[in-house]
């Protein structure tokens, strides 16, 4: 399962598209080479990740650059006069869709896991306030990390809540739990 911060990464990447897409859009000659340091980027934090999937994308970025050298590649058709330029174009905008399918497929589960979490984590934080559970003891520390491991340990000691905690523990990491719990309760 990746982790929130992970997917957060690969989101912030797959933003960067529709700035792609309107490069194609004007016609800009820089799309392609563009599209190839995007493909890179994505290549880098999937690795950075240990993430098999930088491999697929490897590969996408290859075809790109065995269009550059001239290779053209099956099925792609053109209504008007077939250009270098415009394979070229055709499969970089082919390339993104593909890398798109192949990052939006491989977070889908996790997100959505996380997602569910969130949710729990919203609902039980209102309770939770109202317990006195987000509330540090006299003698805690001021560290914002071990304030949330505390405040994580009394949601979990709460009878009220301790199955939805376990629920909740079940669905994510408890790198991600302390994430989610911080920003529900910076809300």
């Amino acid at each position: 399962m990746l982790r929130l911060l992970n997917i957060e990464e690969l989101e912030s990447v797959l933003t960067q598209i529709p700035r792609l897409i309107r490069l194609y859009e004007k016609k800009e000659s820089t799309f392609v080479q563009t599209v190839k340091d995007w493909l890179e980027q994505l290549e880098k934090v999937l690795e950075n990740n240990r993430m098999q999937a930088c491999s697929d994308i490897a590969i996408l970025k290859g075809s790109l650059i065995s269009i550059e050298r001239g290779l053209l590649p099956q099925g792609i058709e053109f209504s008007s006069h077939k250009t270098h330029r415009k394979v070229m174009d055709a499969v970089a905008v082919e390339t993104l869709k593909k890398a798109n399918e192949l990052i939006t497929s491989l977070i889908k589960g996790s997100l959505t896991q996380i997602n569910e979490a969130e949710r729990y984590i919203r609902q039980i934080s209102p309770l939770a306030e109202r317990k006195g559970l987000f509330n540090p003891p006299e003698d805690s520390v001021t560290d914002r990390s071990i304030y949330l491991k505390e405040t994580w340990q009394r949601l979990l000691a709460d009878p009220d809540l301790c199955n939805i905690c376990l629920h909740i523990k079940g669905l994510v990491s408890s790198q991600d739990i302390l994430i989610l719990l911080d920003r529900a309760m910076s809300n």
